[in-house]
């Protein structure tokens, strides 16, 4: 048995956290992932977004002038007057990562008042 040989290293990762979040990943952490198996009751609940075209569900997607959208493609399309505009049932389903931290604060504030 030969202890001499180097055994090939894996690739160096970065250190530093991924930061560059474009609107293609946005779009992917979105769609539902291929390998899970889904059941009746969630099969019913999925719709197309009319802005990405990607699979969403309808418990966690917006409900906007007859066509559903992800919360983070209802602010691609509207800006945020569109999501100050949401009735506050549509408000609750917005995350942090659906828009800007900057609009964040405003919608927040918005949203408390």
């Amino acid at each position: 048995m030969d202890n001499d040989v180097e055994k090939p290293r894996p690739p160096e990762r970065p250190a530093v956290a991924r930061t560059d979040y474009t609107d293609e990943y946005r779009e992917q952490q979105y769609r539902l992932p291929e390998r899970r198996a889904m059941r009746a009751h969630d099969v019913r609940h999925l719709t197309q977004c009319a802005e990405c075209g990607g699979l969403a569900d309808k418990r966690a997607a917006i409900n906007d002038t007859g066509e559903w959208l992800h919360p983070a493609c209802l602010y691609r399309r509207a800006g945020l007057p569109g999501m100050l505009a949401l009735v506050p049932l549509s408000r609750a389903k917005v995350c942090m990562s659906d828009m800007p931290a900057s609009d964040m604060r405003v919608f927040i504030n918005h949203s408390n008042e």
